[in-house]
């Protein structure tokens, strides 16, 4: 039936007919096998969009550390060469014991101080030993009061030197807050010559 209808047509009608089928048959082709590909492929564009940010992050945050890293050395290379305002050896307890006192009186608690590590340091022409001892200090109380001692911290006459700093606040009254830090403290061994 539907060949003799196709056959009773005149040309132009077959033809018109005949490229309608082609249409169909090409949108059909189209949606079961390039759209799914081509959504595919736009996922797989938008994915490389997201790489790409990441790594301009990544590259960004290396290039930071990077500048931190040369920043810090070079100020070390700076302190080796200095006259030393370090702490000898056998007093740096009683300085400890001076931040832990600088904490009290500023109304702050000392929950601990702990030294974590020493270690030497290498310095031109220098006839004692120089070290840099790491201490971790827990503190807690009024923010005010933390942010005296960093004051006092930082116009102190020693060279003491912030390598980590964590701090937690409360959400109920009196709004006090732990501090973690972590400081450098250069300390040198044997007498002056």
């Amino acid at each position: 039936m539907l060949v003799e209808f196709l056959v009773k047509r005149p040309v132009r009608e077959r033809y018109a007919l005949g490229g309608i089928v082609v249409v169909l048959v090409a949108v059909g082709c189209y949606t079961a096998g390039i759209q799914p590909a081509l959504s595919a492929m736009a996922r797989h564009e938008d994915d490389l969009q997201t790489t790409e940010k990441v790594l301009g992050l990544q590259q960004r945050q290396l290039n930071l550390l990077r500048a931190e890293t040369k920043a810090s050395q070079k100020t070390l290379d700076d302190l080796k060469d200095l006259p030393c305002p370090w702490v000898p050896t056998e007093q740096a307890d009683m300085v400890l014991q001076g931040f832990q006192k600088e904490a009290a009186d500023l109304g702050l608690s000392v929950r601990s101080v702990v030294r974590e590590s020493v270690t030497g340091i290498q310095l031109k022409d220098a006839p004692r030993q120089v070290s840099v001892l790491l201490v971790r200090l827990e503190l807690h109380g009024p923010y005010a009061s933390v942010m005296e001692m960093f004051r006092r911290l930082s116009k102190g006459a020693l060279a003491v030197g912030l390598e980590e700093l964590s701090v937690k606040g409360s959400d109920e009254p009196p709004y006090d807050v732990d501090v973690v830090l972590r400081v450098r403290m250069p300390v040198v061994e044997g007498e002056k010559p």
